[in-house]
C-alpha cells in the first residue's frame, strides 16, 4: 500500500478570554488517499495507528494514537480518501523520554514532529513532518508572550514565576502595601515563613532552622531568633551578647573561652532567694552555694536525674534513670556509678585503654578489667600452691574450700592456663586447661566437659550431659527435607560453610521417615546437599539428614602427640561414694542404659568384660582406686568362632525370624530385623543363621559368604547358578527374571530346587 498525504493543520491551543471563550480541542485533522500496490484507490474499514517521532527516521517515539478495533474506532476509506483526527483514538505514551498523552503537550515541547502511519500492521513510508498554519503560531501570545505571563486584576490567585521587583523611588511612596483578614502579608519558602502585621505582633517568622536572623552590615556579628533548642543565639567577633549598666557592672555571653563572663564590684555573679543563695567569683572561691538542705542541687527538666552537693553527710549525692553518675576524661574512657544493678560500670577502648585499672600502692599487683577481649587480666608476684607469680588468687578467708590460681607457674609449659586445687592437699587433683600452652589446640583436660540443667522431675537433682569425644575437630549441621520428583536439593545452614573445610572430610547420613526408601546422596558441599531416591511410586519421601565436616584450620591437628604430663583415668572413689549414698542413680549411667537395651531387645549377653579391664589397666587411674572389671550384661556378643566363608553380625532379630530367612530392617520396630517380603525388595540386610559351634543355636546375621537359605520354586524352578531375588513368601528367595531390577539381587543358588519351597546353599552377593 501507499498513501498520498493531503493536509495536517497545526493544533492551536486557544486561551479562554475573560468572558469564558471556548478552548480549542486537542485534535489535529489529517487527510490522505490510500492506494494498493497497483495504485488503485482502496475502500473499506482499516486499523490505522499514528506514531509521532522527533526525527524523520529512527529518533524517539513521543506519542501513539491507535484507531483500531481493539478499543478505538477503525478508519473508513472511500475511493481511497480518508480523514482521521490525531488525538481522537486510543492514546498511549511513546517509548521515548517524558510522558505525553495528548497532542497539545507534544507540540508544546517539540518544534519538529514527524508523523508515521501504520495501516493494518504495515508501516507506510516516508514519515510526514507536521507543519503549522502561518498565523496560528501566535494565537496564544500577547506581545510575544503567553497570556499566562501577565498579572491580572481579577480575584483569582496567580503564580508569578521568577523574581518580582517593585520600585517606587521616583514617587517616594510605599513600595508595597498589603492587608488581609489574618495578617498584612506573608512570605513563604519550602522550609520557612514570615508574617507581617500578624495579630498583635509586628513580625512573626518560623523556619526549620531559625525564626529570624539579624546581622550587622559591616561586621560578622549576628543573632538568630528561634534557633534550634535556643530562644536567641548570637555570634560576634568578641562576644555573643553583652549587658552592662551605667556603673560598669557587666555580663558577657559566649565571650572568648567563657560561656558567661560577668564582673561586678563585689562578685562576678549572685543568685539568691530569702533563705539560700549562691555566688560566683566570690573572693578566693570560684563558687559558693548554701541552702537549708544542700549546698547545691542540680535537676534535669523531667526530674529523671539530679545531683546534690554538700547534702547531709555526703559530699555528693546523685541519682539518674541510667546511672547515679557518669565520668569521662579527655580520652574515650568513661565510668558509670550506680548503673542499673552495677555499683560501678566502666568502659575503655582497646588497645589504648581498658574499662578499669587497679594497682596496689606499694606492691606489684595490678589488674586490668575489660582489656580487649580479656575480661580480667591480672599480674602479681604471689607464690601459691605449686605456682609462683600468680596473676590472681581466689580463696575464702579461712583457707577452706576451693582455691583457684590464675596464670601461675604450673605444669603448663608457658605458665598460662588455669590451675585448680582441692584442699586440704592443694597440690593434688590439679587440672590445667592450658589455654596458653597450645593455642592451636584449645582446651586440654582428662576429665569430661559437661552442661548442666535442673531435673524437672526432682528439684533436688540435676541432669548432666557430656560432650561427645572424637578423633577430629568436627562440625555438623542437620535437618529434615522431602523428595520432590525423586530428588531434593537442601540448602545447608550458611554458617556451616563459614567454619567447615569444603574439600575434605564431608560425610552424610540420610534416614527416611514413615516408610522404607532407597535414598542416596548425589552430591554434598558445605553449601548444599543433593539427595535422590529410587521411588517407583513417585512418593515425596520425607527424610532426616546430618552432614559432618572438619573445622577449617584444624584439619591437621594431630591425634597422637608428645606427652607433656600425666593424664590417667579419673579415680572412681567419687562415683563409689555417690552410688553408696544414692543407689538409684546407677540406673542412669550409660553402662546400665546399654545393658537395659540389650535385655529389652533380646541381644546377645556378655560372656565377660576382660577387654575393657585390660585397656583400663594399661591407662592406669589416678589416686582413688581402680574399679573391678565391669560385669554388666547385654553390651556385646560373645567372641564366637566365625566360618571363614561367612561374615556374621550380631544384630537384634525379631522372634519370628528363623535360621535361613532373608531379613530386612523394619523401621516401625526401631530397626529390628524381620523376614523379608516383596515390599522390601531393596532393603535386605542378610540371612539369619546359627552361630557355628553354639549349642544354644543363637541366631546371627550372615551378610556374605555361603549360607543355608530358604528358597521358593513355586513360580519357576531353581537351578544351580540362578540369580535370586526376594519371594512373596516371607523370608524366602526365588529365581530372578531375565532383567532383574538393579539392587534387588540377593545371591546365587549353588543347589537346585525344582518345585515348592525348601532350603539350599546360597552364595550371598547383594547387587
Amino acid at each position: 500500500m501507499r498513501i498520498e498525504n493531503y493536509a495536517i493543520p497545526f493544533l492551536v491551543a486557544l486561551a479562554a478570554s475573560a468572558a469564558g471563550a471556548a478552548v480549542a480541542p486537542n485534535l489535529v485533522n489529517y487527510q490522505g488517499v490510500l492506494r494498493d500496490a497497483s495504485d488503485k484507490p482502496r475502500n473499506g474499514t482499516f486499523d490505522m495507528t499514528v506514531r509521532l517521532f522527533d526525527a524523520a527516521s529512527a529518533g524517539n517515539e513521543i506519542l501513539v494514537d491507535a484507531h483500531t478495533g481493539g478499543g478505538g474506532t477503525p478508519v473508513v476509506v472511500v475511493n481511497g480518501l480518508f480523514t482521521l483526527q490525531v488525538g481522537g483514538g486510543t492514546l498511549t505514551d511513546g517509548s521515548g523520554a517524558g510522558s505525553y498523552l495528548i497532542p497539545a503537550s507534544v507540540f508544546r515541547d517539540y518544534s519538529a514532529v514527524w508523523l508515521q502511519l501504520e495501516v493494518g500492521g504495515e508501516i507506510l513510508a516516508p514519515r510526514l513532518r507536521v507543519l503549522a498554519a502561518a498565523f496560528a503560531q501566535n494565537t496564544t501570545n500577547l506581545g510575544g508572550r503567553f497570556s499566562t505571563g501577565y498579572l491580572d486584576k481579577t480575584s483569582s490567585s496567580q503564580l508569578k514565576n521568577g523574581a518580582l521587583t517593585i520600585d517606587t523611588t521616583a514617587s517616594g511612596g510605599l513600595a508595597l502595601t498589603a492587608s488581609g483578614a489574618s495578617y498584612g502579608a506573608g512570605v513563604f519558602t519550602a522550609n520557612s515563613s514570615a508574617y507581617f502585621a500578624f495579630d498583635d505582633r509586628g513580625l512573626f517568622s518560623t523556619a526549620t532552622s531559625y525564626g529570624g536572623i539579624f546581622q550587622n552590615g559591616v561586621s560578622a556579628s549576628y543573632a538568630y531568633g528561634g534557633a534550634p533548642t535556643y530562644g536567641i543565639q548570637g555570634f560576634g567577633a568578641e562576644t555573643s551578647a553583652i549587658f552592662e549598666d551605667v556603673s560598669g557592672d557587666s555580663a558577657s555571653l559566649a565571650t572568648s573561652r567563657y560561656g558567661v563572663d560577668a564582673t561586678g564590684a563585689s562578685v562576678g555573679g549572685s543568685f539568691a532567694n530569702p533563705t539560700s543563695g549562691a555566688t560566683a567569683g566570690d573572693h578566693e572561691w570560684g563558687m559558693i552555694g548554701h541552702g537549708t538542705l544542700a549546698g547545691a542541687y542540680f535537676l534535669d527538666s523531667d526530674n529523671s536525674g539530679y545531683a546534690r552537693l554538700a547534702y547531709s553527710d555526703f559530699g555528693a549525692n546523685a541519682y539518674g534513670n541510667t546511672a547515679g553518675g557518669w565520668f569521662q576524661g579527655s580520652g574515650v574512657g568513661q565510668a558509670y556509678v550506680s548503673n542499673g544493678d552495677y555499683g560501678l560500670k566502666a568502659y575503655g577502648t582497646y588497645p589504648s585503654g581498658v574499662a578499669g585499672y587497679f594497682k596496689a600502692n606499694l606492691a606489684a599487683g595490678e589488674t586490668w578489667i575489660g582489656d580487649g577481649d580479656t575480661g580480667l587480666w591480672a599480674t602479681g608476684t604471689v607464690t601459691v600452691g605449686t605456682g609462683s607469680g600468680c596473676g590472681g588468687l581466689f580463696q575464702d578467708r579461712a583457707g577452706e574450700g576451693l582455691q583457684a590460681d590464675f596464670a601461675c607457674n604450673t605444669a603448663c609449659p608457658n605458665a598460662g592456663g588455669f590451675a585448680r586445687h582441692d584442699p586440704p592437699n592443694i597440690t593434688s587433683d590439679e587440672t590445667d586447661l592450658a589455654s596458653n600452652c597450645e593455642t592451636t589446640t584449645g582446651v586440654w583436660t582428662n576429665r569430661t566437659k559437661n552442661f548442666l540443667q535442673n531435673d524437672p522431675r526432682d528439684p533436688e537433682r540435676a541432669i548432666v550431659y557430656t560432650c561427645l569425644e572424637g578423633d577430629e575437630v568436627g562440625t555438623y549441621t542437620r535437618g529434615s527435607a522431602r523428595l520432590q520428583a525423586g530428588a531434593a536439593r537442601v540448602r545447608l545452614d550458611p554458617t556451616f560453610a563459614h567454619v567447615t573445610n569444603p574439600d575434605v572430610g564431608l560425610t552424610v547420613q540420610v534416614t527416611p521417615r514413615g516408610t522404607f526408601a532407597n535414598l542416596y546422596v548425589t552430591s554434598v558441599t558445605t553449601d548444599e546437599l543433593v539427595v535422590a531416591g529410587d521411588d517407583p511410586n513417585g512418593r515425596g519421601v520425607e527424610f532426616d539428614y546430618r552432614v559432618n565436616g572438619l573445622r577449617i584450620g584444624f584439619e591437621d591437628v594431630p591425634i597422637v602427640r608428645s606427652r607433656e604430663g600425666d593424664a590417667p583415668l579419673p579415680g572412681k572413689d567419687e562415683l563409689s561414694a555417690l552410688y553408696a549414698q544414692h543407689p538409684d542413680l546407677t540406673a542412669s549411667s550409660p553402662r546400665a542404659r546399654f545393658a537395659a537395651m540389650a535385655r529389652e531387645n533380646g541381644l546377645l549377653k556378655v560372656a565377660n568384660a576382660t577387654g575393657a579391664a585390660a585397656l583400663e589397666a594399661r591407662l592406669a587411674r589416678s589416686a582413688g582406686g581402680s574399679p573391678a572389671p565391669p560385669t554388666l550384661e547385654g553390651l556385646v556378643p560373645p567372641a564366637a568362632p566365625v566360618d571363614a566363608a561367612n561374615v556374621l553380625v550380631p544384630i537384634a532379630l525379631d522372634p519370628s525370624a528363623r535360621a535361613g530367612d532373608l531379613v530386612v530392617a523394619d523401621p516401625g520396630r526401631n530397626g529390628r530385623l524381620v523376614p523379608a517380603n516383596r515390599d522390601t525388595l531393596l532393603a535386605v540386610v542378610g540371612v539369619a543363621t546359627e552361630s557355628p559351634e553354639d549349642a544354644t543355636h543363637t541366631l546371627l546375621v550372615a551378610v556374605g559368604g555361603v549360607v543355608q537359605g530358604h528358597v521358593d520354586a513355586t513360580g519357576a524352578p531353581i537351578v544351580a547358578g540362578s540369580l535370586l531375588v526376594v519371594s512373596p513368601v516371607p523370608g524366602h528367595a526365588m529365581r530372578a527374571g531375565d532383567k532383574p531390577r538393579p539392587g534387588t539381587i540377593v545371591g546365587k543358588a549353588l543347589e537346585p530346587l525344582t518345585a515348592g519351597t525348601g532350603t539350599i546353599k546360597v552364595l550371598l552377593m547383594f547387587r
